[in-house]
């Protein structure tokens, strides 16, 4: 991805700039939209919808595993992007981002919880649309361990409550990590998979799993490809540069990018375990589809889903539990869960969701409050 040429080092947090974001404004640019069928092509990941032009700033430099704030006034005919990309000390970019989607509903002043990976030195911000676009007052800040989860709460404000049971033991099979986040030992966590490990990683969970383990120190890595599973982080040279160069004391294998290949998923488990060594939390993919039937008359509506009702689990998912119990993994029903709440969420179509399958920030939220409830059983 191309950078503006304005060093990290240049530029630190707090990052303001009052007024209209435009071109002329000190570093940033504007680079046009190119696609080839509608589509526009990512080296690292392949081809994907094209998204439209881009409005990007310049490399700021930030604090890895650190929370911060990413605040702006946006006005937009069309639906449209914002984000952030992560820049490691070496001035690469990572693939692992964070990225948001602006609905147009007209004027909206914006606050978004962001999370730096742990190799991060640099944040790229970026707005990105196929129509017209205007943004101003753009303010990048870091946050305290406790302010990040006050933002979270904000966040989440007004939305139906989480409400499951995780069995009291559903992490009984990484003991070592548990005992880190008591103890306040570095732990090295390495979510790797798709999307949607990368969208589970910018819930910014970790601000919430502190309010329960305050010494926890945690160095967290997103080590993610868009569409992308075990069938592709098997082979040796991606699983050296995906998993092992990380160095994981707990690895976490997710995502709904694994084709159908619980061989894969065995191998990569399997090379885990004997090349590595460390704890594993094997979890299903949550999000995907919002399946509820919708009024097309009335898509604003909350949908009321009828009594006694039961979505249609994912059949590859069936086989995960099973399959941790044997290895002795520790397993997380992200799917499950997930789709128990959208039921009863009675909010209004696709109100969780940025796409067809990924989160907004609510959908986020919730993500962040599933992994929360898991590993506060164990205090």
């Amino acid at each position: 991805m191309a950078s503006t040429g304005i060093l990290a080092e240049e530029l630190k947090t707090p990052y303001e700039i009052k007024g209209l974001l435009s071109q002329d404004t000190p570093a940033w640019k504007f680079i046009a939209s190119d696609p080839k069928d509608g589509h526009a092509f990512n080296p690292a990941e392949g081809f994907y919808p094209d998204k439209g032009g881009k409005l990007e700033g310049p490399i700021i430099k930030i604090e890895p595993d650190c929370f911060y704030k990413f605040s702006f006034t946006m006005v937009s005919t069309v639906r449209s992007h914002w984000g952030v990309t992560w820049y490691d000390k070496e001035g690469k970019a990572r693939i692992a981002d964070n990225y948001g989607v602006f609905q147009a509903v007209g004027k909206q002043r914006c606050e978004r919880l962001i999370y730096s990976e742990a190799v991060a030195t640099g944040a790229q911000p970026f707005f990105q649309s196929n129509g017209q676009i205007y943004v101003k007052d753009f303010k990048l800040e870091k946050l305290t361990d406790d302010e990040a989860a006050q933002l979270a709460d904000e966040l989440i404000d007004g939305l139906p409550k989480l409400k499951f049971d995780p069995p009291k033991d559903i992490l009984a099979k990484i003991p070592k990590t548990i005992e880190a986040m008591k103890t306040g030992k570095e732990w090295r966590v390495v979510m790797l998979g798709d999307s949607i490990i990368n969208d589970t990683y910018n819930s910014a969970y970790p601000a919430l799993l502190k309010r329960h383990f305050p010494k926890m120190n945690w160095k967290l890595f997103c080590s993610v490809r868009g569409s992308t599973g075990c069938w592709f982080y098997k082979d040796p040279e991606q699983f050296k540069l995906f998993v092992s160069d990380y160095k994981p004391d707990l690895l976490i294998v997710g995502g709904i990018s694994q084709l159908y290949d619980l061989d894969s998923l065995r191998e990569l488990i399997e090379k885990v375990k004997k090349e590595i060594g460390c704890e594993i939390l094997l979890m299903t993919g949550p999000m995907a589809d919002d399946w509820r039937k919708i009024d097309y008359y009335a898509i604003f509506d909350g949908i009321a889903v009828p009594q006694p009702w039961e979505f249609k689990n994912d059949a590859f998912y069936k086989y995960y539990a099973p399959y941790a119990k044997t290895q002795e993994l520790a397993f997380i029903d992200m799917h499950s869960i997930w789709n128990q709440y959208l039921g009863n969420s009675k909010a209004a179509w696709q109100y969780f969701h940025r796409d067809k399958v990924h989160a907004n920030e609510l959908g986020k939220q919730i993500l962040a409050r599933i992994i929360e409830q898991c590993f506060k059983t164990a205090k």
